[in-house]
């Protein structure tokens, strides 16, 4: 009998090895295997009583039969090279992401003191976000906007949001891509939202997270993150052209479609490619329970769960760095505890309202910006002919 262990391994280091070439080990060196991979280098793996770890390696069930056998087949497929040297020689301010983020620290103070507001601010216009709907919603510099959670007034769940973020002009809007190195893939309480390359300005910065993480399926997993949203393609696949309806990529043209910029454009075969540039974009997902980690073949994905009922007022804040439409789709899953075409969303409701703090920076990144040309300058003096299909 032969058994083929298959199994990933998350590391300290954010890296990860996956166990596969195949060697044939007696039981003891069975054992002598385990030993090492609860060395300091695995520091994240559990040691498990031995008549336990005879069962089961990390979730794969071992057949008793064969391991009386006292022997077992491994196949290790790729075990990162040199991983005590590259430990030893790890240097924070060598890592791209790790001095980046040393370079967009917190200002506390600040948004402490803006947090302090709470109570005292003017209220300028309160709103819902209804089910089956998108919605843009004004913000100015300096206030904030709230998203609050009321299920005993409807059926009891919690509603998931998607959101983005967008200046009057459409210059700018919110950026997965320069969002990840700087904040993460989750954000919490003092998470800042940036916008996309060539501007890489902040744009909001969550200044309330009230969501009950105790009753998240574990510590690892989060309710905001940025991420994709649900989309027609997906929905038709998966539930049929009749069920094709309300996707969070509908509800999006939907709230874009309000912004007066994209009204403005006359051509209405313009508008539509605008809308579906801006409905196309990753936004951040909200009371969504989520945690990102590596499936059984080592690929990293979203693996999310139901949103938790929530008690009436729990809520999320973003204080507005900039002038903006907060664009918002009332997600069509709901609380991802029903089969879609079975779940029933309810409204969120919106509160914007004035700090009177404006904000510290308009240069989070304290530098100059207007690269540009230098860059187009650069590239027009190599080669720069056409490549045409062969």
């Amino acid at each position: 009998m032969t058994l083929i262990l298959t199994r990933l391994i998350t590391l300290n280091l954010a890296a990860s090895i996956y166990l596969g070439a195949a060697f044939l080990y007696p039981y003891s060196h069975f054992l002598e295997i385990r030993k090492y991979l609860i060395s300091p280098y695995f520091q994240n793996l559990e040691i498990w009583p031995e008549e336990n770890f005879l069962k089961s390696f990390r979730g794969f069930e071992l057949d008793p039969a064969y391991v009386g056998e006292r022997q077992l087949k491994i196949k290790i497929s790729s075990i990162m090279c040199n991983q005590t040297e590259n430990k030893a020689n790890y240097q924070a301010d060598v890592d791209p992401v790790k001095s980046y983020q040393e370079k967009c620290k917190v200002n506390y103070d600040f948004y402490n003191r803006v947090i302090d507001t709470k109570g005292n601010r003017k209220e300028i216009y309160s709103d819902m976000i209804l089910p089956h709907t998108g919605n843009a919603f004004p913000l100015k510099k300096g206030q904030v906007i709230r998203f609050e959670q009321r299920p005993s007034l409807h059926n009891g769940r919690t509603q998931i949001l998607d959101v983005q973020f967008v200046t009057p002009d459409l210059s700018q809007w919110s950026d997965h891509l320069n969002n990840g190195p700087i904040e993460g893939l989750n954000l919490k309480l003092f998470s800042g939202v940036w916008t996309q390359s060539k501007f890489m300005e902040k744009i909001a910065t969550v200044v309330a997270d009230e969501f009950p993480y105790e009753l998240l399926d574990n510590k690892d997993t989060a309710h905001m993150f940025f991420a994709a949203h649900c989309c027609p393609e997906w929905i038709e696949m998966t539930h049929g052209a009749e069920a094709n309806v309300n996707s969070c990529h509908e509800n999006f043209i939907h709230g874009f479609s309000r912004i007066p910029a994209i009204q403005a454009i006359e051509d209405p075969e313009e508008r539509k490619r605008i809308v579906q540039f801006f409905a196309d974009k990753n936004d951040i997902n909200i009371f969504q329970g989520n945690r990102f980690g590596q499936d059984e073949n080592g690929m990293t994905r979203c693996f999310l769960s139901p949103s938790p009922a929530v008690p009436d007022g729990t809520g999320v804040e973003f204080y507005a760095e900039k002038d903006c439409y907060v664009v918002v789709s009332n997600c069509p899953y709901a609380d991802q505890a029903l089969p879609f075409p079975e779940a029933d969303p309810n409204p969120v409701y919106i509160t914007v309202e004035d700090t009177g703090i404006a904000p510290y920076s308009n240069n989070h990144l304290n530098i100059n910006h207007g690269w540009e040309n230098k860059i187009y300058d650069r590239i027009f003096s190599k080669d720069v002919s056409a490549k045409p299909m062969i």
